[in-house]
């Protein structure tokens, strides 16, 4: 649809010619990982390895179980329901220690980050805080999203806060 793969990847390719970016990883919703990494290979030369559970089978199949699979490449896609699994966002947070210059986080869908609720008040779903712990981690974060938010100040303030804790609480 509306180009949102096409704008991250010129985003990407920007990044890239000014040295500003060296670990990438897009997070999206299982159904699209595939589409991404094609996209992404197709239009703009950029391979990106699915980070799934066969490719974590194989690595350590290679160099043994006590490997980080995120150490062996640079550039991911994972799903946000692997990304909300503590055996796979551990080791991208030892990946990226409490701060890794450099890398850049695209989250695909991103009012899924948002606080949701049907009550009154909106508060953090395990994804939020999952992506609040995460997205602090990455010099660079850019958050894509077709679908507006829900209605609660609080969830869309908390989006902006994602991005930017320093501008917006």
């Amino acid at each position: 649809g509306l180009g949102k793969t096409i704008e991250a990847g010129l985003i990407l390719r920007e990044l890239l010619l000014r040295q500003k970016v060296q670990r990438m990883v897009v997070a999206c919703p299982p159904s699209i990982v595939l589409q991404w990494r094609d996209e992404l290979e197709r239009r703009f030369g950029l391979t990106f390895v699915v980070y799934d559970r066969e490719y974590v089978l194989a690595r350590r199949r290679e160099r043994g179980y006590g490997i980080n699979p995120w150490t062996t490449h640079s550039r991911f896609i994972i799903s946000h329901a692997l990304l909300r699994d503590e055996d796979y966002a551990a080791p991208l947070r030892d990946w990226l220690r409490d701060f890794s210059p450099g890398a850049i986080l695209i989250l695909d869908e991103a009012h899924n980050a948002a606080p949701a609720s049907a009550s009154k008040y909106a508060i953090d779903s395990q994804f939020t805080r999952i992506v609040r712990d995460l997205a602090r981690r990455f010099e660079h974060r850019l958050f894509l999203s077709a679908t507006p938010h829900n209605g609660h100040s609080n969830s869309f303030s908390t989006l902006l806060e994602l991005l930017d804790p320093y501008r917006f609480t």
